[in-house]
């Protein structure tokens, strides 16, 4: 299992150096969070119904099939019909007495890990958001702000010189905010596919398993009892998942807020207080804010999208490589 949780870790929830670099905490603990239903659902798989059926089934005997005291099932006056057992126990598990939600239990703990780390990739994609932040690293990495430069790359840039990749950098972000859209779209589908999850998990799931227990199957008329599947098991996993699916929605929840309140975030509290000082030693000049700010008002305060990274590098890195790298910006003229 250890290492079945490596290679998952490893190949299916890993981010580039790039993703790794703008990845705050919230979104490297819902990583973990679906990483651990996809566990959950590894070590569920081979108790799965529908992969072998653990279920044994027998002929009920008077009033004493079914533990549900308002209906009993009876073969009263009837002669055992002598059906074989093996086919007994595969008809009635697969002829709808026992519920779809029980026997694929472990594949839906699986589904709802794919679900949640694939919407990241699909707006990702559909806002072309990861470009950006490979340009916006690969520069990061040149001007030594964050990592070491490649050796074959020869000798290192210097900041305040900028160069033609931030020429080109700075232009693609103005009045950007694909990234930005990208980020926020994702966060609420995010949240909204959990709530439904969720949902589903503790109106739908908790009750199956707590009255699965006992397994009634009409077999052609005849009535028989089954039991064999692990449903105790099964709803003490189903609280962990629900449990995680929770602290995820919490994560998207305090992301959300983060994005829309930009004093949750330590660059904005910075650059918010830069900005207040800023305009009270320029009170009564009659410039305008854009005026008071120079260019920082096109790099930071009027761009989504270098806003969002330059917050989302602080929040990662801290605050110092992103004031580096608005310096750099900040010297950039096209």
């Amino acid at each position: 299992m250890a290492a079945i949780g490596a290679a998952l870790m490893g190949k299916v929830l890993g981010h580039s150096e790039a993703e790794k670099a703008f990845r705050p905490w919230w979104d490297a603990l819902e990583d973990y969070l679906i990483y651990g239903l996809v566990m959950l659902g590894v070590v569920l798989v081979p108790t799965a119904i529908i992969t072998g059926t653990p279920l044994d089934c027998t002929y009920c005997v008077r009033d004493f099939c079914g533990a549900n005291e308002t209906m009993q099932f009876s073969n009263e006056g009837k002669e055992p019909p002598g059906f074989n057992n093996w086919w007994v126990k595969k008809f009635c598990t697969y002829n709808g007495s026992v519920d779809n939600f029980l026997l694929y239990y472990p594949y839906f703990l699986l589904m709802i890990a794919l679900i949640l780390f694939a919407l990241e990739r699909v707006f990702l994609k559909v806002f072309q958001a990861g470009n950006k932040l490979e340009k916006f690293y690969s520069l990061l990495v040149k001007e030594k702000v964050l990592g070491a430069p490649d050796p074959e790359d020869g000798a290192a840039h210097d900041v305040v010189d900028g160069g033609v990749e931030a020429i080109e950098l700075r232009y693609s972000f103005k009045h950007s905010s694909s990234y930005f859209w990208s980020y926020l779209v994702r966060t609420v589908m995010e949240t909204t596919v959990a709530v439904i999850l969720l949902a589903y998990m503790v109106i739908r799931g908790v009750p199956i398993l707590q009255h699965s227990e006992d397994i009634v199957c009409n077999v052609h008329g005849f009535f028989y009892e089954c039991h064999g599947s692990p449903t105790n098991f099964y709803i003490y996993t189903l609280y962990c998942a629900a449990a995680i699916t929770i602290i995820y929605i919490l994560c998207n929840v305090y992301n959300f807020l983060w994005l829309l309140f930009p004093c949750f975030g330590k660059l904005s509290r910075v650059m918010s207080a830069y900005k207040y000082n800023m305009l009270v030693r320029e009170k009564g000049t009659g410039r305008t804010n854009k005026q008071v700010m120079g260019d920082l008002y096109d790099i930071y305060y009027d761009n989504r999208d270098l806003r969002l990274l330059l917050e989302l590098l602080a929040t990662s890195s801290g605050v110092a490589p992103a004031i580096a790298i608005m310096t750099l910006f900040d010297k950039v003229n096209y």
